[in-house]
């Protein structure tokens, strides 16, 4: 008589297991991102290192949730292309696991409280297009493996506490188009490697402590927009070869130990709105072909060893908005053709040879004929 029970028990547990089986089928339960997300590791170590609990924006970091709808991350295809966390209290050192993430595109940590070295694997990010880590607290030497990072386009580090020289391997970047180095504690010469960047328009190297001379090489960044080497310990003459930046904008040498002229064929620079050479120990005459410059903004010539008389042509820079040539060596009279920068931000001042030295009184005189001294004075 219990044969049937029995049968009928295990017919129970059968029809039991084969529906949990088919609601298991058709209503998976929910695997962590932990469990299922290849980028979860890197990502998590990330945090971890860089004190993440803390961070001015964290949502959905660490949870459940896929890694792709975390704050600052971007996917394409389910992988992580993109990290974007700037400004936002991170602190700590980069993980090397940063690099365990293969697909990654673009990096934007810039604005933070980041310390310590650029882990040398960052190297394996070979897809990278864009690093950002500007505004740290980042030192040591820049890594020379960044060299192998072909695809940068942008690559940022200035504002942090880097030391040593620049890797001449950053040649090797031929798709760069924006290299910042500036504000850091670097030394050295400029390489001249970073001659074969043709597709660089913004090069930022000031505030360092670079030497040498400017190498002839630079000459050959066709594509070169804006240049700043300024505040720096550079020596030897300007370089002819920069005439041949022909679509450059803004050319900054100044607060360096340059020497020699200025060189005539500045002429071809037609693109430049402005140059600064102030404060180097330039010499010889103010060359006349500065005044085919006419799209020239700002002239600062001033803190140099300049002599003789100021070249006519100046007055063709009619948008012209600040002139600087005070501390020199210049002499003779105002030209009248400067009558058209009268209003304007000018400064002739502490040149001797100049009437009353330059001093913005005589200039006032030279730009209100009919007017006495004497009232220009009271």
């Amino acid at each position: 008589m219990k044969t049937p029970t029995i049968l009928c028990t295990q017919g129970w547990g059968m029809l039991f297991f084969g529906l949990t089986f088919s609601f298991l089928v058709l209503f998976p339960p929910s695997l962590s991102a932990k469990c299922i997300h290849p980028d979860f590791k890197a990502l998590e170590a990330f945090y971890h290192a860089t004190d993440g609990d803390n961070w001015s924006q964290n949502t959905h970091w660490l949870s459940d949730l896929d890694p792709c709808e975390w704050h600052g991350v971007t996917c394409l295809e389910g992988r992580v292309v993109c990290l974007k966390l700037s400004d936002n209290n991170l602190r700590g050192e980069l993980p090397s696991e940063i690099a365990d993430l293969p697909f990654l595109i673009q990096l934007y940590l810039d604005g933070n409280h980041l310390s310590g070295n650029i882990p040398n694997k960052l190297k394996k990010l070979v897809g990278l297009k864009e690093l950002t880590l500007s505004f740290n607290q980042l030192s040591g030497s820049i890594p020379s493996s960044l060299g192998n990072l072909r695809r940068l386009r942008n690559l940022e580090l200035d504002h942090n506490q880097f030391t040593g020289t620049i890797p001449p391997s950053l040649g090797n970047l031929s798709q760069l188009e924006v290299l910042k180095l500036s504000y850091n504690q670097l030394h050295g010469s400029i390489p001249s490697s970073l001659g074969e960047l043709k597709l660089l328009d913004h090069l930022y190297l000031q505030k360092n402590a670079l030497s040498g001379s400017i190498p002839t090489e630079i000459g050959d960044m066709e594509s070169l927009d804006i240049m700043y080497l300024h505040h720096n310990q550079l020596s030897g003459t300007i370089p002819v070869e920069l005439h041949k930046l022909t679509d450059i904008s803004i050319l900054c040498l100044s607060h360096n130990y340059l020497s020699g002229k200025i060189p005539v064929k500045v002429c071809h620079m037609s693109c430049l709105c402005t140059l600064s050479l102030s404060y180097n120990q330039l010499s010889g005459e103010i060359p006349k072909e500065i005044g085919c410059l006419v799209n020239l903004l700002s002239l600062d010539l001033s803190g140099n060893y300049l002599s003789g008389s100021i070249p006519p042509t100046l007055g063709n820079l009619w948008r012209v908005k600040c002139l600087k040539l005070n501390h020199n060596e210049l002499s003779g009279e105002f030209p009248s053709e400067l009558s058209i920068l009268c209003g304007r931000n000018v400064d002739f001042s502490d040149n001797p040879g100049l009437p009353d030295g330059g001093s913005a009184a005589a200039w006032k005189i030279f730009c209100s004929p009919g007017i006495s001294p004497e009232v220009i004075h009271q």
